[in-house]
């Protein structure tokens, strides 16, 4: 079984629960994998500056988001659709 983060691919987490996403960004880092949030508690500015890093820093392989935020969302790395979807509240 391949280890998605060994091989610096990009995962992508969705909770709608505050305390789960905390729990798992706590998990990551105790497992020194980084990890950035995508959430409507962040303002767009925010969103989009973790989104920015996500897409081009390899040491960030974990984007933990908020699926009650409705907003549309394209997520592109390498020229690769990885996938669309809109989130509706």
């Amino acid at each position: 079984e391949e280890n998605c983060i060994q091989n610096n691919e990009k995962v992508i987490i969705f909770s709608t629960f505050n305390i789960l996403r905390k729990t798992f960004q706590k998990k990551l880092n105790f497992n020194s994998i980084s990890s950035l949030l995508f959430t409507g508690e962040l303002n767009v500015e925010e969103r989009n500056k973790n989104l920015k890093i996500f897409k081009s820093n390899k040491e960030y392989n974990v984007l933990l988001i908020n699926s009650n935020v409705g907003f549309i969302i394209d997520i592109i790395i390498n020229n690769k659709l990885l996938f669309k979807i809109e989130l509706k509240l």
